[in-house]
């Protein structure tokens, strides 16, 4: 077994790796496929909780589910928001040493 990665690492390798032509006019996967098919045409990231029971090390078979926990429509000063709540679960094969991040 390897170093532990750093917490940040964990946004870095386990990002979702899509063909160029998957990929929306924002660089982001488009939606409708596992994010919902929001017309809105922004998308951002406002905060993260992560959770880790153990790191993942470097040399670790892993594995990372995804899943959405929660959609939420809100108005704001300039009009409707969609909020979108993501679950990932970054677990190495052992199962024991689990990450979960949560959007």
């Amino acid at each position: 077994m390897g170093e532990p990665l750093p917490i940040e690492a964990y946004w870095l390798y386990f990002l979702d790796v899509v063909p160029q032509d998957s990929l929306g006019s924002d660089g982001h996967p488009k939606r409708g496929d596992f994010l919902p098919p929001v017309s809105f045409p922004r998308r951002m990231w406002a905060g993260v909780d992560v959770k880790v029971t153990a790191p993942i090390c470097v040399g670790d078979a892993v594995k990372r589910t995804s899943e959405i926990r929660d959609i939420h429509i809100k108005v704001g000063k300039d009009g409707p928001l969609v909020f979108v709540r993501i679950r990932h679960r970054i677990a190495a094969a052992d199962s024991l040493r689990v990450t979960e991040l949560q959007d």
